[in-house]
């Protein structure tokens, strides 16, 4: 057995039953398997010190010790819990011997929560309720908990928002000074634009989705006569706004990034600030914190300029309609969201040559980055449409144009130089960091691809996963492309913010950072403010080293809202999935097979665009078995197998909308 090792801090999350795991902090290793015995006093949640008790050390590929260990995972017991982060509990009120309990409705906390209120209010009982647990629950005691609000009936409209946004601790409310404060703040007058680079005649342009509101990034761009280009990209000046420690930049700091669902929106700044006075709307002016690249007509980085500013965006432009403007397809105006017809406005005809280079550019970029080995896991997302009823109506693939990929560049070539000019400052710095994966979850992933006939490039000798780009590459246009990038994206570490750079694997970057969206994320404003303290020369007083202290403590705040704000999004497309399915019970459709486990396989509609379950015990012709090597279901008599890429027709069986759950069956 190897030495008892140091405890290491982490978070731990408990499946329903009853083992969990502990994600590690600051780079400490893969994650910690925790038998339910070892769980200690810990809950769903929880920030722990766990010890690891058998398995390899952290951050080493060595094989276990003990036998029947699996060797690709550490096991570990919870020492202490350092922190319960207090995130409500949704579930149903329920009345047992005159006292009110309530019920989780995740199944990962297992317990009732005694309420604290004594109410004889009959309307209550079998609600939906959000409470807080108030003292610590300890084994063999029943938790207490102080009710938040009580959200509503199971069927009510809207109801599984509240759900979502309560049990992830998002909240729908500003409080009252965050609203007053927002309000007392105008529009930049002539003295705050005093001492800024002034390019309000500039060609500047915002390109977003079509329902945003809030545009934190516009783009400009010339190309040199040398061949060259000089890309401007111009950031909502939202540290202009939000002071440190204000109640505005409190509460910030608590929702830590703003949430998007397909039909409304939880923003992290309220609506006075991020829908408008930072929003960079055309033509109004706005503060702004502007980067100037310079590139040589093969797309490398030969200069970089960093400026306080203030713009007049010329246009609200939208993916859609770049799109067409750049394949030909529409040569109408551009479109006129929010503008008065008598302000002046560039035509199809004027932005056209911008637009155009402006995709030179971008696929240069591209075309450069692939080649330093970043990974493109271009995964395709859902889009849900909904009636006038606000009912579901569609549930499609997102499309994804030259336009998106365009702005995608230019922001990560922007939050790249912004990293370095940084960083070659000595300043601290709050980073973006993507650690390199474990070998043994890469190995298992190149196993399984080479059952389809993939193996890595000839850059992957010596190292397991320097070849995934060019396998990547090959996947290109295979049915089981889309499937096999999902499980090498599992196989893969989380992205998060860290005050120690360790680079980022994904984008085969040395340093980055997050720097071109203030409105949403908090890390962002962080960097804007040690950007204009390194600008104005402030970066080594007092009151910036005593900031820069926080970055820790920032990062790992951040890190938790992003996960807890993407399981959200996510959480709402499947209830929004589920609602829609709930109406096409019987009907059949073509899938493919995403995934493959003993009790069934997941195959995914194109359209519409959903994911469902087939269980094994729905298939009625043959006794199944698991291959865990070829992840494939094979009958025992017949030798039917069902794998990966595989193409079948299934039918709606059932629909669990609560649980978020559709189930197919194979229709024939």
């Amino acid at each position: 057995m190897p030495k008892p090792s140091k405890p290491l801090k982490g978070r731990y999350t408990r499946h329903p039953d009853g083992y969990g795991f502990v994600e590690l902090e600051r780079s400490q290793g893969a994650d910690v398997f925790i038998p339910p015995e070892r769980a200690g006093e810990a809950i769903h949640g929880d920030r722990v010190l766990v010890r690891i008790v058998t398995g390899r050390a952290p951050g080493r590929g060595g094989r276990r010790t003990r036998e029947k260990a699996r060797p690709d995972r550490l096991e570990g017991e919870i020492v202490r819990v350092i922190e319960r982060p207090g995130i409500p509990i949704v579930g149903r009120i329920r009345r047992y011997r005159r006292r009110l309990y309530l019920t989780p409705l995740d199944q990962r906390y297992a317990f009732d929560v005694l309420l604290v209120e004594d109410s004889d209010e009959p309307a209550w009982e079998d609600c939906l309720a959000a409470v807080r647990l108030i003292g610590d629950p300890s084994r063999g005691d029943r938790p207490m908990g102080r009710l938040i609000e009580v959200l509503g009936r199971e069927d009510d409209p809207g109801i599984e928002y509240k759900i979502v946004c309560f049990s992830h601790d998002i909240p729908l409310r500003f409080p009252q000074e965050v609203i007053d404060q927002a309000a007392g703040m105008e529009a930049p007058a002539a003295q705050e634009r005093c001492g800024r680079l002034d390019l309000r005649s500039c060609c500047i342009i915002t390109i977003d989705g079509e329902s945003a509101q809030d545009f934190d990034d516009a783009v400009g761009l010339e190309r040199r006569a040398d061949g060259g280009y000089r890309l401007g990209v111009h950031i909502a000046d939202v540290g202009h706004y939000v002071s440190l420690d204000s109640p505005i930049d409190c509460e910030a700091l608590r929702r830590g990034t703003s949430v998007y669902f397909p039909d409304r929106a939880v923003p992290m700044l309220p609506p006075r600030l991020s829908n408008q006075l930072c929003s960079l709307k055309p033509g109004e002016d706005r503060l702004t914190v502007s980067i100037f690249l310079e590139f040589d007509g093969r797309g490398a980085r030969t200069g970089v300029e960093l400026a306080e500013s203030v713009i007049r965006s010329r246009e609200r432009m939208t993916y859609s309609q770049v799109h067409r403007i750049l394949t030909g397809e529409d040569s109408a105006e551009p479109y006129q969201a929010g503008r008065s017809a008598s302000q002046a406005e560039p035509g199809a005809s004027q932005l056209r040559p911008m637009l155009e280079a402006m995709l030179e550019l971008s696929r240069l970029l591209r075309r450069r980055r692939m080649a330093r080995g970043a990974l493109d896991l271009d995964l395709p997302e859902a889009e849900v449409s909904f009636d006038g009823k606000g009912r579901v109506r569609d549930v499609r693939k997102a499309p994804r144009w030259e336009s998106h990929r365009l702005i995608e560049e230019f922001m990560l070539a922007a939050n790249e130089a912004v990293a370095e000019r940084l960083f070659s400052q000595g300043v601290p710095l709050l980073f973006r960091i993507h650690e390199d994966p474990d070998p043994d979850k890469v190995d298992r992933f190149l196993d399984l691809a080479k059952q389809y006939g993939h193996s890595p490039g000839p850059r992957g000798a010596g190292r397991a996963f320097a070849g995934l780009p060019e396998l990547l590459e090959r996947l290109s246009g295979m049915p089981e492309e889309p499937f096999l990038a999902k499980l090498l994206l599992r196989s893969l570490q989380q992205a998060r913010y860290s005050d120690i750079n360790s680079g980022h694997f994904g984008l085969a970057s040395k340093l980055y950072t997050h720097f071109t969206s203030p409105i949403r994320r908090y890390p962002d404003l962080v960097v804007h403010r040690i950007l204009k303290t390194v600008l104005a020369g402030r970066h080594k007083t007092a009151s910036a080293r005593h900031y820069y202290r926080k970055l820790e403590e920032i990062a790992r705040l951040a890190s938790q809202r992003e996960r807890l704000a993407l399981e959200a999004e996510r959480t709402i497309v499947k209830w929004l999935c589920a609602e829609f399915m709930g109406r096409r019970l019987g009907d059949e459709f073509e899938a493919r097979i995403t995934g493959v486990k003993p009790s069934g396989f997941f195959v995914e509609l194109e359209r519409p665009f959903v994911e469902g379950f087939v269980s094994v015990q729905t298939l009625h012709d043959d006794y199944y078995g698991f291959k865990p090597r070829t992840q494939a279901l094979v009958g025992e008599r017949r030798r039917r197998t069902f794998r990966l890429g595989d193409s079948v027709r299934v039918r709606v069986d059932r629909v669990d909308r609560r649980r978020r759950q559709i189930d197919f069956s194979l229709a024939s």
